[in-house]
């Protein structure tokens, strides 16, 4: 299991714990995020609780982090990576709850998640599902270097990003350069 806490000046991205179960429900069932989602139907909270402890504390195959805009805001957003089974790949979702307001956080969090697949992973590819009617999710992806490929799940853009592409993109470096000297990277694992 790999629990990597992220801090970009204030911005943070904690790895998710049990205690984050609350916070994960209202950004990801937050009207703004579930028009987005493959499958926007809203589920019980117990449903949520039950779901989040078989799939993802101690996943070693999805990994979430809830994007907060300060050591001790609450959470406007989370990405996650989710491998397959060969290792080779990770999933990418990066979901904000009113998008509009976190574009900036959303580039800044998304370029640090693909860094941490490519670097702590040792995925070679990421790929992002998207709905077709999001067609800014789908541009943004392009424009970091992504290829639209045949999709392996119905009803779903499927795009696909190599770590030499991504990581020679010109949008990909400009908001690396931009973090540079205030990206920090904390394995809580190794924490005394």
């Amino acid at each position: 299991m790999m629990r990597l806490r992220i801090q970009m000046g204030r911005l943070v991205l904690d790895p998710f714990d049990a205690k984050g179960t609350r916070e994960l429900y209202a950004v990801r069932y937050h009207p703004t995020v579930r028009e987005f989602m493959s499958n926007s139907a809203l589920i019980p909270y117990r449903s949520h609780v039950e779901w989040t402890r078989t799939n993802l504390i101690g996943s070693l195959q999805l990994y979430l982090w809830l994007v907060r805009p300060s050591d001790s805001g609450r959470a406007i957003g989370f990405t996650q990576l989710k491998l397959n089974e060969a290792r080779d790949t990770a999933e990418i979702g990066v979901m904000f709850r009113e998008p509009a307001r976190h574009q900036v956080t959303a580039a800044l969090s998304t370029a640090v998640t693909l860094t941490l697949a490519y670097t702590k992973l040792g995925c070679p590819w990421v790929t992002s599902y998207v709905i077709p009617a999001h067609q800014h999710a789908i541009d943004f992806n392009v424009a970091w270097g992504a290829s639209i490929v045949d999709s392996d799940k119905p009803g779903m853009v499927q795009l696909k990003l190599h770590r030499d592409v991504c990581t020679s993109n010109e949008n990909y470096r400009r908001v690396m350069s931009r973090l540079s000297d205030r990206l920090t990277i904390i394995d809580l694992d190794r924490v005394p």
